[in-house]
């Protein structure tokens, strides 16, 4: 059996390597373009060599000739090559649309990537232009950032230390304010006391106080708060309250120099008394180290259920202090009228409703020391 020349294995070439897109485009191309462009050309040419065989004539009883041509084992093999590389062929052409629509589709995905990349390359410099740009403005803030974060801890460095010197300047202002409460005065001295006069009225109070020492044995003891024990006595016209109390682990000359700091201050005098008597204490003459002057402003009974804020009474109180072998008086004694003769500068003339109280009220602290 002769063979074309022309016909020869359909062989599909495998790639030893991976490639890139467009290198393996060009081999799906080449592996199409292998076919033949006409495919009845390969079957042609099959038959043509088919029909080319020798063969022997056999003569059979009505003198008719048969052709009987005997095929040998090697043209049997061929002839099953031929049939299978032609089974081969049309399985392949089946699959050349296919082929064909992938490599459009390849292809249109190639030139897509190419203008994007075209694209991406023309606005590169714009866009690196403008990453330039923006990455300038935020060093620039970052910049002003750090200038004003300087500034506001310069500024509240500032604030603090203006703080400071104000909250300093206030105290100065109330510690002086308080230093000229208690050594000014508000009213003006016309007849002022004497140490001599304080003598005399010292002389006055003891006369009462003394005896009023041996009217406590005999007084009712009424209730105790907060550790005071309160005794009152009604004597005749006369009205004895005594209140006590033990302090433990301080001398009396300690609690003696406290209570006569009270007593000096007009504004921790004012807090003895009860909101509703509106009490104002006011220094009216320094006599001495131990005889202070006092005016004490305050309702009267009268205009107490009122609830009116100005003043309707003013008292005039001397304030003694006395060290005796035994303990310590402080003494507040109300003078008589002309004892004492004074101008109150604050006093507005007839609208003032204050008018002056000359009582002879006497109240005396004692503290006593402990001969155990």
């Amino acid at each position: 059996m002769h063979q074309s020349p022309e016909f020869k294995p359909l062989s599909m070439p495998v790639p030893s390597a991976p490639a890139s897109d467009d290198t393996l485009l060009s081999d799906i191309l080449a592996f199409v373009d292998t076919f033949p462009a006409d495919s009845e050309q390969l079957l042609n040419e099959n038959n043509d060599t088919s029909n080319a065989k020798p063969g022997i004539e056999l003569l059979d009883d009505d003198g008719n000739s048969a052709a009987v041509t005997p095929q040998s084992k090697e043209e049997r093999k061929r002839e099953a090559n031929r049939l299978k590389d032609r089974n081969k062929y049309l399985r392949k052409k089946e699959r050349i649309p296919k082929l064909q629509a992938e490599v459009q589709q390849l292809t249109k995905i190639l030139e897509g990537y190419e203008r994007g990349q075209a694209l991406q390359k023309q606005q590169g410099g714009t866009s690196l232009a403008l990453q330039n740009e923006k990455e300038q403005q935020l060093i620039n803030l970052s910049q002003e950032k750090n200038e004003l974060l300087v500034e506001n801890a310069q500024l509240r460095k500032q604030f603090h230390r203006a703080t400071a010197l104000a909250t300093n300047l206030q105290q100065m202002l109330n510690n002086e304010h308080k230093l000229y409460l208690a050594n000014s005065s508000y009213f003006l001295v016309l007849k002022p006391l004497t140490p001599l006069d304080c003598r005399r009225e010292l002389r006055r109070s003891l006369d009462v106080i003394m005896p009023s020492y041996g009217v406590v044995k005999s007084m009712n003891r009424a209730r105790e708060i907060c550790g005071w024990n309160e005794k009152r006595l009604t004597e005749r016209s006369d009205f004895h309250n005594w209140k006590s109390k033990l302090i433990r682990g301080k001398s009396a000359r300690f609690v003696f120099n406290q209570t006569w700091e009270v007593f000096l201050d007009p504004f921790r005098t004012e807090k003895l008394f009860a909101p509703i008597m509106n009490v104002r204490c006011r220094l009216v003459q320094r006599v001495d180290d131990d005889n202070v002057l006092f005016c004490y402003d305050h309702a009267a009974s009268r205009v107490l259920s009122e609830k009116t804020d100005i003043p309707s009474a003013s008292t005039m109180a001397l304030v003694t202090r006395v060290f005796t072998g035994t303990g310590h008086l402080i003494i507040t004694r109300g003078l008589r009228r002309g004892s004492v003769e004074v101008q109150d500068l604050l006093r507005s003339g007839a609208t003032d409703r204050r008018r002056e109280i000359w009582l002879e009220t006497l109240t005396w602290y004692v503290s006593l020391i402990d001969s155990a």
